[in-house]
């Protein structure tokens, strides 16, 4: 026994050893730590129970010398298990987590991409991706909101609380429950996804990790047609219209309510060149008048969305057509005037008065 002592026992330990070697280079070029770990010290156990086991100690002595050695193998790795279990359970919550929003996006695409953006940038209603640097009308109100208040929201909608019959919905309602096409986990879903494309409310909600739902998108445009929005609002996003003009040297102006490329709506002032600008400088005196040249009803309302700041008298039906199409203001002091579209909460714009 003695011989065997020397060469099994010894093998085992080297063995072990070369292993333990391996698990170090494979943690050190990037490999999950506790794996290492816990092959190291799984190997170098077995080798020394080998080792003992073909020792020339007498059977007492060899087990309760490996008892010994057992207590410590299970005092060093209860530990690791119980770390390698809780990182495997916050993995499947991650996992579970990127399915939902990736679950999500396909709903997004189909049901709100057509009025928030493809990219959630916000068309005809409020951005949602504010991890997007582009923020037409200021940081939208989101991370005021929490995950119950936006799971209502998407469930009930929004009425328009300037139609005093109180059935015009600025945000149609989603939920089954309201006649909607969602279901619960469809809303939760959706939910989920708004939440991940806001820094402070990942915050908030202490989501599982900080992958915005909104990058999923491009797996769901499955038609030409959406991929060309995509590209299209993509480009728009990324060369926005000119900020302002100075128009100091006219004496009336007209600020268009159009259809944009991307199917939103927005306040442009378009020069000849048809170069377009949301904001413009005038002189005081000067005649501004809003046309509709698009397809919605919308409202010319001062401030910023949504409180009517009362700097100018405020139209609240500039329709598609009719004597009604058109509204006019003459400003006659210096000061910043912004406005923007009640129904449409991305559409804005400023007039500057010199």
């Amino acid at each position: 026994m003695g011989t065997s002592a020397n060469s099994v026992g010894r093998w085992a330990l080297l063995a072990a050893l070369a292993i333990t070697v391996v698990m170090i280079v494979y943690y050190a070029l990037g490999g999950d730590g506790r794996l290492a770990f816990g092959m190291a010290v799984v190997s170098l156990a077995t080798a020394g129970f080998v080792y003992l086991f073909y020792s020339r100690l007498n059977t007492i002595q060899r087990t309760g010398t490996m008892a010994l050695v057992f207590m410590i193998l299970v005092a060093v790795l209860l530990p690791f298990f119980f770390l390698a279990s809780a990182k495997v359970s916050a993995d499947r919550t991650q996992a579970q987590y990127n399915n939902q929003l990736n679950y999500a996006a396909g709903l997004y695409t189909t049901y709100c991409s057509q009025c928030h953006g493809l990219l959630g940038q916000g068309l005809a209603a409020p951005q949602l991706n504010n991890s997007l640097s582009y923020h037409p009308n200021g940081n939208p109100p989101l991370s005021q909101l929490t995950a119950v208040d936006i799971n209502r929201i998407i469930t009930a909608g929004i009425v328009n609380s300037a139609d005093p019959s109180l059935k015009n919905y600025l945000m149609p309602q989603w939920g089954q429950a309201y006649g909607g096409p969602l279901n619960t986990d469809d809303v939760a879903a959706l939910t989920a996804l708004v939440v991940s494309g806001d820094p402070t409310l990942q915050t908030k909600e202490s989501v599982p990790n900080n992958t915005n739902g909104f990058a999923f998108i491009p797996n769901y445009l499955t038609t030409s047609a959406l991929q060309t929005a995509y590209q299209q609002q993509l480009t728009d996003l990324e060369h926005p219209p000119s900020a302002s003009i100075d128009l100091t040297n006219q004496t009336a102006v007209t600020i268009d309510a159009i259809t944009t490329a991307t199917g939103g709506f927005q306040f442009y002032y378009i020069d000849p060149a048809g170069k377009q600008y949301s904001t413009i400088t005038i002189k005081a005196g000067t005649k501004v008048t809003w046309v509709n040249q698009s397809s919605a009803i919308h409202s010319v309302t001062s401030g910023t969305y949504p409180t009517d700041a009362g700097l100018f008298p405020s139209d609240t039906q500039l329709t598609p057509s009719g004597a009604t199409s058109q509204y006019s203001v003459t400003f006659t002091k210096s000061g910043k005037y912004p406005f923007f579209c009640l129904y449409h909460s991305n559409m804005f714009g400023e007039i500057d008065v010199a």
